[in-house]
């Protein structure tokens, strides 16, 4: 009787923190049910480990500069590498550089597609049984956007070549139909979506980082979670601080601030529009509605980090999160994750943010506008 042969995954992402979180939520997660297959991570910005018996960080694929992601409030400090280069390629002899025998996955985030004026090699697509393109970010949404042409190309490519299965993973939060079809005069048809979702070879696999975070409840995947979280650097025991007053008889709403005038601590920005971050919590914290039945915490801008320490200084009664991204937190939420318990987050109010793609669409309660210079809000949907 022969065996089936044991599968190789690939993962490639760069330093955006939506396509990272949703491969890493897929690894903890399929690693220990499969743990007779491998797992290799190319991730930029973190050093080649081996992360469990069949876990490795391998390095990163080089990105061109051109179209590559800045660094945003998601990726920290970390530049783009300056180089010219075919990321396909690169990838492709990843692919044909694997062992014969297994059965290869790939999953990459749009980035590589996009970057390349080549597609994978003929001896990649040999290889392959499976190939996944994750989102980069909601720039892909974009009707006027061509950042998913190149990802159409490479489905074609996969379908003619054979390759058995070719997915997209999308926000969960999206009404696909609308990114099709449009929605009257205020968005125009979208060529590359609606090939995609017309498609009879495409599959569009729908995620949110709570139904991820579901999925990831044993021990050892949990363990898997835990390690891979440390080879990135993250630190859980600053990830969130709860006010002196945290019930844990309640539920935990958490609002989601932005940065809409500077970065910086000074009175400008305190009198502007970043201080109505504080002033949105405020009005929380003194609503007996909301006060009465929920944990307030703030997820400040990543770049407003001044906001946190108001809240200590002040003694003001909110909790908060650190400006660890809003997925990982989200997948770890209800896991003790190195000897940190991390709290699940019930509701989400916000600003407008492209954060809010991320969030399961049940949890999302209000998109909240305001001025810039004063703190009247507007409630823009609920």
């Amino acid at each position: 009787m022969t065996s089936t042969p044991i599968e190789y995954n690939i993962f490639a992402t760069g330093t955006s923190s939506y396509p990272r979180s949703v491969m890493t939520g897929a690894i903890a997660t399929n690693s220990t049910e499969q743990s007779k297959s491998i797992f290799d991570i190319y991730v930029y910005g973190v050093e080649p480990q081996k992360v469990t018996n069949n876990i490795t960080i391998k390095g990163y694929i080089p990105m061109d500069d051109t179209g590559h992601p800045r660094p945003t409030k998601d990726s920290g400090n970390i530049t783009a590498p300056e180089v010219d280069t075919e990321e396909l390629t690169l990838i492709s002899q990843k692919i044909e550089s694997v062992p014969d025998g297994y059965k290869v996955n790939l999953i990459i985030e749009d980035t590589f597609a996009r970057n390349s004026s080549k597609l994978l090699t003929e001896a990649a697509l040999e290889r392959l049984q499976s190939i996944t393109i994750v989102l980069e970010g909601s720039g892909a949404l974009n009707p006027k956007s061509y950042r998913l042409m190149q990802t159409v190309n490479l489905a074609k490519q996969a379908e003619d070549f054979g390759v058995p299965e070719f997915n997209i993973q999308v926000f969960s939060s999206v009404n696909t139909d609308i990114l099709a079809n449009g929605n009257g005069d205020t968005i125009v048809e979208n060529k590359y979506w609606k090939s995609i979702l017309e498609s009879n070879y495409i599959t569009i696999k729908l995620t949110d980082f709570d139904s991820i975070s579901r999925n990831i409840n044993t021990e050892k995947e949990i363990s898997a979670l835990e390690k891979m979280m440390a080879a990135y650097g993250y630190d859980f025991s600053t990830a969130f601080v709860p006010s002196h007053k945290f019930d844990h008889k309640k539920k935990l709403l958490v609002f989601f601030g932005s940065s809409r005038i500077g970065d910086q601590d000074t009175e400008e920005n305190r009198q502007g529009a970043n201080f109505n971050n504080v002033k949105l919590l405020d009005y929380y914290l003194n609503t007996p509605e909301i006060a009465d039945n929920y944990n307030v915490a703030v997820k400040p801008h990543p770049r407003l980090a001044w906001i946190n320490k108001h809240i200590e200084d002040k003694g003001i009664d909110a909790s908060y999160f650190s400006s660890m991204p809003y997925e990982l937190l989200a997948i770890a939420g209800g896991k003790k994750i190195n000897g940190v318990d991390i709290p699940v987050i019930d509701r989400v109010d916000s600003t407008y943010s492209t954060i809010l793609y991320s969030v399961e669409k049940s949890k999302i309660n209000a998109i909240i506008d305001y001025s810039p210079y004063t703190a009247s809000l507007r409630v823009m949907s609920q």
